[in-house]
């Protein structure tokens, strides 16, 4: 499902608002073959606004100022026949206490087709930027000048609920050499355990200022000169803790 939509308005000969929206959403649902007795539901909404005030001074100078939202969330859930557990109850050396329950431990055959077994768990991804830009063009002799700037804030959610995973690979060293043997004698290669709440909530500041000139020096021939300076600003979370190299 698509939606779309646009308003002109002309306040005056020198003021115009420009206003458009586009948004789609798509929802599947879908047999996993790698969760057993399991379905798959992915949702997906985009969602893109703009809003854009044009103010002429001159005929040869006029002013633009843009607003843009757009977000992309996917949801992704997975529904299995298994529930996060207290895994100790069922056999499993897993101390997952401190985490709270976990789903069942994942399964992955390396060579065997790439197998894989995961009894269930979610994900959401969510994604967002605000722009803020201003673009100032005007006429002068020979000369075209644009100069201007943009600033956004880029965000980006992912959360979702994961638990252990047991891999077993035929390159194992202290295995048989076949990851299905291992997997029946119980010599896994690697083990992995997180946190049950795999979320995490960032965002950055991009920042960018340009300067152009289109220098007609003949009715044939064009001089285009541009200089532009980009400013990227780390990721950081909600608490204020940054991520840099």
């Amino acid at each position: 499902t698509q939606i779309t939509a646009r308003l002109d308005h002309q306040f005056s000969q020198r003021d115009t608002l420009t206003a458009s929206y586009f948004g789609s959403i798509t929802s599947s649902y879908f047999a996993n073959p790698s969760v057993l007795d399991s379905n798959t539901e992915a949702f997906t909404d985009g969602n893109n606004l703009s809003l854009r005030y044009s103010h002429s001074f001159t005929p040869q100078a006029i002013n633009s100022l843009t607003f843009g939202l757009s977000s992309n969330p996917i949801y992704l859930p997975t529904f299995g026949p298994f529930g996060p557990v207290d895994l100790q109850q069922y056999g499993y050396n897993i101390h997952n206490k401190p985490l709270g329950p976990l789903p069942f431990p994942a399964i992955l055959l390396f060579r065997t087709n790439y197998f894989s077994y995961v009894p269930g768990g979610e994900s959401t991804d969510k994604g967002s930027i605000f722009t803020w830009r201003d673009d100032f063009a005007f006429i002068h002799d020979r000369h075209s000048f644009k100069l201007g700037f943009d600033a956004r804030r880029w965000q980006t959610y992912h959360g979702g609920i994961g638990g252990p995973l047991f891999f077993f690979a035929d390159f194992n060293p202290f295995g048989t050499g076949n990851d299905v043997a291992d997997f029946l004698l119980g010599i896994p290669f690697r083990y992995i355990q997180g946190t049950t709440n795999r979320s995490y909530d960032v965002h950055r500041f991009l920042t960018a200022f340009y300067f152009q000139d289109d220098y007609k020096l003949r009715s044939n021939l064009t001089l285009n000169l541009g200089l532009r300076y980009e400013l990227d600003g780390v990721w950081s979370d909600q608490e204020g803790q940054k991520a840099t190299f």
